[in-house]
């Protein structure tokens, strides 16, 4: 962007989430790199997304109890995949007591959440069960 300093990163517009739909049947609501947005429930409500992707690192994106209140009034997924949650959370495949994922993890009901590790695939079948 011509207009943004060197050295200095420049943002084209807000996200709102996206709604993408699979030939199998799985429907994603991922909230993109924003803050909690209403219409996540609007959306919810008319697609019936089965897996969510949700950013939480707090600084362009949700926290993790604002995270947690999509995913538990807004979206009400089957399955919840946090992302950008900007710190070491996991280690040896265990959250991190203390951190922002623990915090977003243990405030999810009803949905499952199936944490991202370096290595591992993540695959959903068209009703939102990952593994």
């Amino acid at each position: 962007d011509p207009g943004v300093p060197p050295g200095l990163t420049g943002y084209a517009g807000h996200e709102t989430g996206y709604i993408m739909r699979f030939t199998n049947g799985l429907t994603v609501l991922w909230t993109g790199d924003s803050g909690l947005i209403g219409d996540w429930e609007t959306q919810s409500k008319f697609y019936n997304p089965n897996l969510a992707v949700v950013h939480g690192g707090d600084l362009f994106t949700m926290g993790p109890d604002e995270a947690a209140f999509a995913v538990n009034q807004l979206i009400k997924p089957k399955t919840v995949i946090p992302e950008h949650f900007n710190q070491v959370s996991t280690t040896k495949g265990t959250v991190n007591p203390g951190t922002r994922l623990e915090r977003f993890v243990s405030q999810v009901k009803g949905a499952k959440v199936i944490v991202p590790l370096s290595d591992l695939p993540i695959s959903c079948d068209g009703k939102g069960n990952c593994q």
